[in-house]
């Protein structure tokens, strides 16, 4: 798998940056306090496995890029599992995720970050914990932090309404606006940002609703024929103190086809240089090898949409009820996604040799790169005795972080008998070689996963 740059994750996804975990670090443990009445540090290392693990999860099995399903039980199973292999019990986990989540939400609802003191005194640096382990805060401490806890927590928790939030897909200003086309579905596509993208000098190509266009466009628009193409202009409503006008919007088109007998795609889209007749049709071979003709504007939008659809669902507008005791960890995971998204969408801007890299390849790197950081650690192992050895193996992982990765549970729709004590059928297998193992040998495999006689032995057929 190639390695990405560090300063692309530094500079675009914030997963590396000192002001995002020490604002993290300060809010979880005002959390902590407030809510159990003690505190709690929050090491660098920790936040790590942490954020490993979620990622891992987000990546791994039907739980890809679903929120809902990450709190099912078949994922608390996986999460015990992963869990185990950084030496962090799921009750810590689920501890540090909870307390994790909320600080991040009320950092983004209270204050601005240039607001927010991260270095307030009395909380020392990860080097300092070890002496004053036994640190209390001061009152004057309490005072300033509940301040940024609590500024909105009447409005936020305790309202009936759904509290509606807004979470935008931003994209850095890399290179020349005008050399970029920017791809949407009819979800965002409206004649006001249309407008408002070509005029910061940015191109646009999506597809249309129609009744977007006014009542009267889009009750005259004709009846097309199969394979029939027809161009509009677009006009712009304008209201004046009695009447209202209609005002053409220079330079935007709206391009009709009747593709299937019941489906006419309407596409909206600005003079663009790169395609020179839009209504022109384009033959081409589909994948299944069957000829078929396309107009070129639709031809050029499905060849550079990708993509389109996963970033509109991180997007959308996100409504959870403010009396929800979820409502700040759905969040934070929307926010998450929308991070890599973004992260993943500027390397292939800025790195076009991974142009062909696929977004799950993507994270995994950044599990990678947040392994190397991570220097050892030791999982408890007992000794088990395996048949055809002499002596018992007792192999704890002690070692870099990124050799114990290779290894993490996949849940899968096929029971299999499981190839290491074949007496039980299990749904889920090793991600190194595909096998079907239950809880007890999947454990029994990663305690024994640097010895090759235990390794060939769990495997052997």
């Amino acid at each position: 798998m190639p390695t990405m740059n560090e300063s692309i994750y530094e500079t675009h996804t914030q997963l590396f940056t000192p002001q995002f975990y020490n604002n993290i670090k300060t809010l979880t443990e005002v959390r902590k306090m407030q809510k159990y009445g003690g505190h709690s540090r929050l090491t660098k290392s920790e936040f790590d496995k942490y954020l490993m693990i979620l990622f891992t999860m987000m990546i791994s099995g039907k739980e890809r890029g679903s929120v809902q399903d990450n709190w099912s039980k078949n994922t608390k199973i996986r999460n015990q599992f992963i869990a185990d292999e950084v030496g962090m019990s799921c009750r810590e986990w689920e501890e540090i995720h909870s307390n994790v989540c909320y600080g991040h939400i009320k950092l983004l609802l209270d204050q601005p970050e240039e607001e927010i003191d991260t270095n307030l005194d009395g909380i020392e640096s990860d080097e300092e914990e070890s002496e004053n382990s036994d640190y209390e805060y001061d009152e004057d401490d309490l005072e300033e932090l509940n301040k940024i806890f609590n500024d909105h927590e009447e409005e936020v928790l305790s309202q009936n309404k759904p509290k509606e939030t807004k979470v935008r897909n931003s994209v850095s200003r890399v290179q020349d606006f005008s050399n970029c086309t920017l791809f949407c579905d009819n979800y965002y596509g409206t004649i006001d940002v249309v407008e408002y993208i070509k005029s910061i000098g940015l191109e646009y190509v999506g597809t249309f609703r129609p009744s977007r266009l006014g009542k009267e466009l889009s009750q005259n628009l004709e009846k097309l024929q199969l394979n029939q193409v027809v161009q509009y202009p677009v006009f712009k409503e304008v209201k004046l103190k009695k009447t209202t006008k209609q005002v053409l919007v220079k330079d935007v088109n709206v391009l009709q086809w009747q593709c299937k007998k019941q489906k006419t795609l309407t596409m909206i889209y600005t003079k663009s240089k790169f395609v020179k007749q839009p209504c022109q049709m384009q033959e081409f071979v589909s994948s299944r090898g069957i000829p078929r003709e396309q107009p070129e504007i639709v031809r050029y939008y499905n060849n550079n949409y990708k993509g389109v659809d996963y970033v509109d669902q991180l997007t959308k507008n996100i409504k959870f009820p403010g009396r929800c005791t979820r409502w700040t960890t759905r969040m934070f995971i929307y926010f998450m996604q929308v991070i890599l998204v973004n992260g993943f969408s500027l390397m292939k801007l800025l790195q076009p040799e991974y142009k062909e890299i696929k977004i799950t390849d993507y994270v995994e790197s950044i599990i990678d790169q947040m392994k190397i950081n991570l220097t050892k650690y030791e999982i408890k192992a007992t000794p088990r005795k395996i048949e055809g050895c002499n002596q018992p193996v007792v192999s704890p992982i002690k070692g870099p972080v990124i050799e114990a990765y290779k290894h993490y549970h996949v849940y899968t729709k096929v029971s299999a008998q499981c190839v290491g004590c074949k007496q039980c059928n299990s749904r889920y297998v090793c991600s190194c070689k595909g096998y079907h193992l239950c809880p007890g040998c999947y454990k029994t495999h990663i305690s024994e996963q640097n010895d090759i006689r235990g390794y060939t032995h769990i495997y052997k057929k």
